[in-house]
């Protein structure tokens, strides 16, 4: 048997519009859901899904019970395993560190609280990676990561089996199959026996995955007879879907070290992230918001440290007063810097948009304007003592 790394990816943008989330999810979610949970129960096979902390807080948004539940089930019954993900999508080696950590905390800490599930395996956004955050990968205590799997850094499309990292703690490798993975996503192929054959011969393991969003919403209703035949009639001949952790276990000892420093992702190539000389421009003006932040969090705690130093009654006063103005406005500032300088800018590829680059600019400049109002608050209260 060939062990084969089945993964599909779901994101929407927080700032994505209702009707078009409810347009995927009765399209795609909520048939693949269904369809997982239905032929579970008469065939042996496991899903890796990568399900970002903004999609599944757009099924609590929407109240789709049954989405929530249904995943549940499938993580309680071993068909799915989960993986980890920064909340809002933000690619990993584009992102501030401080930032894409805390985004990566929150999303465990929810799947943990909703589904019970300890996450050990990792999906980066849009799949872009680099050994150049390594040492980022370690503080995070995961056991792997999936990547793309391009020529330039397996020397094959083609390419199956596991790697890891030269790190201290093991991390695995499980590199995407790009000539498979092209064929299991497009359901204008049909012929999923010959692909099913082709896994077969491998030596493995092999890693292959596509948006879930590929599958109804993209590609019609019919691209589900694909995924159930695929799914249907692997053990016949002879592959086994397994949760990645399980497949990281068997191979972890044919593994070879993965060194590639250079960028990779499954985008057209990493360029898609820089399609427009403004972009240049547009990191200055989030570096700018982010800067800005940490200066003002920074004299946030120098304040709170030097009341807490103090006894007299008005301190205390003035103590909880910053409190509130941090619980209140500071964190919620962070979460919109969250938002709006990771899945709107970086994750999203439509730079050369004029209109794009302007709201960028609106948007960083309002996040600023309300952390100069905090800084002005907290600086009356430091002239206060």
């Amino acid at each position: 048997m060939t062990d084969c790394v089945l993964f599909l990816h779901g994101h929407q943008p927080y700032y994505n519009e209702e009707f078009i989330v409810k347009e995927i999810t009765w399209q795609s979610y909520g048939p693949l859901f269904k369809m997982l949970i239905d032929l579970s129960k008469d065939h042996n096979f496991e899903i890796n899904l990568s399900l970002t902390g903004s999609v599944i807080q757009w099924f609590e948004r929407t109240k789709n019970e049954y989405l929530i539940s249904s995943i549940k089930e499938l993580i309680d019954r071993g068909v799915v395993e989960i993986l980890l993900s920064p909340f809002y999508h933000a690619p990993l080696v584009f992102t501030d560190g401080g930032f894409i950590k805390e985004q990566f905390y929150h999303h465990r800490k929810m799947v943990k609280e909703m589904f019970g599930k300890e996450m050990r395996g990792m999906f980066p956004p849009e799949l872009v990676f680099s050994t150049h955050r390594n040492d980022l990968l370690m503080e995070l205590d995961i056991d792997y990561t999936i990547v793309e799997g391009v020529h330039n850094a397996f020397y094959t499309d083609d390419v199956e089996g596991i790697w890891k990292l030269g790190t201290k703690n093991e991390i695995f490798i499980l590199p995407r199959n790009r000539a498979l993975s092209w064929h299991f996503s497009d359901n204008s192929f049909p012929n999923g026996q010959w692909l099913l054959e082709t896994i077969s011969k491998k030596n493995g393991p092999v890693t292959i995955g596509c948006d879930l969003e590929c599958f109804g919403h993209h590609r019609g209703a019919d691209s589900f007879k694909f995924l159930e035949y695929f799914l249907t009639n692997a053990e016949r001949n002879n592959v086994t879907f397994s949760r990645a952790e399980e497949v990281v276990k068997r191979n972890k000892d044919k593994a070879q070290f993965y060194q590639t420093e250079e960028v990779t992702t499954w985008a057209r190539s990493i360029n898609v992230f820089f399609p427009h000389s403004k972009i240049i421009e547009m990191w200055f003006a989030t570096n700018d918001a982010v800067s800005t932040y940490h200066r003002i969090e920074y004299l946030y705690f120098k304040l709170e440290n030097a009341l807490q130093q103090k006894k007299e009654k008005k301190h205390k006063k003035y103590l909880d007063e910053i409190i509130d103005i941090k619980v209140k406005k500071l964190d919620d500032i962070r979460w919109n810097i969250y938002r709006e300088l990771t899945d709107a800018a970086l994750y999203h590829e439509d730079f050369s948009n004029e209109n794009t680059y302007r709201a960028m600019l609106d948007r960083c400049g309002w996040i600023k304007g309300r952390l100069w109002k905090v800084e002005e608050k907290l600086t009356e209260i430091m002239m206060q003592i």
